[in-house]
C-alpha cells in the first residue's frame, strides 16, 4: 500500500486498522462511505436536486488522513495528477476533485491488497502487455508478423 505515491505509513495503518485488516470493510465503496468521501444525492424528477445531509456522519480521523493523502498524491503521483487535472478541466470544484481522488486511491489500495502486489506506474498498460505475451509465445505466426 505504501508503494502508492501519496499514501504513507500512517495512512496505510489507518486504513488497515479501521477496516479490521480488510475483513470488516471489504470493498472500497464501503470504505469511501465510512470515510465520508462518497456523495449521495436526493433526486426526484426534474425539480428536486439536492445533496443528502448524511455527509457529516463519518469517521473524521480517517477522512482527514485520506484528504491529506489525496493532496499529496495530486502533487507526487503522475497518474493521480493527470486524473485530477482532467476533472478540473471539466469544471469540477476542488472538494469534488479531492473526493474523487480519495475514491481512486481507495480502489487502487483495495486492488493491491486483493492481488497481493505493489503499485506500478502505467499498471494498466503493463497488465495488457502481460496478457499479450503468452499469446505471442503460443502462436509463432504472430511473432513473425511483428
Amino acid at each position: 500500500m505504501t508503494s502508492i505515491n501519496g499514501l504513507g505509513l500512517v495512512n496505510a495503518a489507518c486504513i488497515i486498522a479501521y477496516s479490521s485488516n480488510f475483513k470488516k470493510i471489504t470493498t472500497p465503496n464501503k470504505m469511501s462511505c465510512y470515510a465520508g468521501a462518497h456523495t449521495f444525492y436526493d433526486e426526484s424528477g426534474t425539480s428536486v436536486h439536492k445533496k443528502d445531509p448524511s455527509k457529516n456522519v463519518c469517521c473524521k480521523m480517517i477522512k482527514n488522513n485520506l484528504r491529506m493523502a489525496a493532496r499529496s498524491a495530486i502533487i507526487y503521483n503522475r497518474e493521480i495528477k493527470a486524473y485530477a487535472d482532467r476533472l478540473e478541466k471539466k469544471g469540477k470544484p476542488y472538494s469534488i476533485v479531492l473526493n474523487n481522488v480519495i475514491n481512486k486511491l481507495l480502489h487502487i489500495t483495495y486492488s493491491l491488497v486483493k492481488n497481493d502486489c505493489d503499485y506500478e506506474y502505467n499498471h494498466e498498460l503493463l497488465r495488457k502487455l502481460k496478457t499479450v505475451e503468452p499469446v505471442l509465445k503460443t502462436e509463432p505466426s504472430l511473432e513473425a508478423a511483428l
